[in-house]
């Protein structure tokens, strides 16, 4: 773990794998927080999503009909960390939407991926994957995912805090 990271809230994790690769370790994330003021806010809003294409009438005549975007919060990820493990590259994307504010979730849909170098773990089911969002920005996840090659199974757990670093 690098021993500064930039000031603003930052996210502490810990990480483990189990199955077809074991390994664990710590990162810190200065990224999915950045340009919030606070861990209670990143926990309370998580971010706008991007709007999707959709049957809702379009607001303004010529304009492309959408659907309002569900927010998403963006849990800590040891890729934008620079993780490496026996110097492969680690990464995951987990992220809970729609994002209602701290609590538990369970059975997220969504495209819940991790990697290991070129090895590649997809979720196999929205059942697979549950977090827990603190109101002080701290949780844990756990994500079922399998091998997109080979069909072997993969876990990942991670338990995060949530830190405001301060201007140096």
């Amino acid at each position: 773990m690098p021993a500064y990271a930039p000031p603003g809230v930052t996210l502490r994790a810990c990480y483990r794998l189990s199955g077809e690769v074991a390994a664990s370790g710590a990162f810190i994330d200065s990224y999915e927080g950045q340009g919030r003021p606070s861990c209670v806010s990143w926990a309370a809003t998580g971010v706008a999503a991007i709007p999707s294409v959709g049957t809702s009438p379009a607001s303004t005549a010529g304009s492309a009909p959408t659907q309002p975007a569900a927010p998403v919060l963006y849990l800590p990820d040891p890729g934008e960390a620079g993780v490496t493990v026996g110097r492969e590259p680690l990464s995951f994307s987990f992220s809970i939407q729609p994002y209602t504010g701290p609590g538990t979730y369970t059975g997220i849909e969504g495209t819940e991926t991790a990697s290991y170098g070129t090895t590649i773990w997809n979720a196999t089911s929205p059942a697979g994957f549950s977090a827990q969002v603190n109101a002080d920005g701290s949780g844990d996840l756990t994500a079922n995912l399998v091998d997109a090659g080979t069909g072997v199974a993969e876990t990942v757990t991670e338990l995060w805090t949530c830190v405001v670093e301060p201007k140096l």
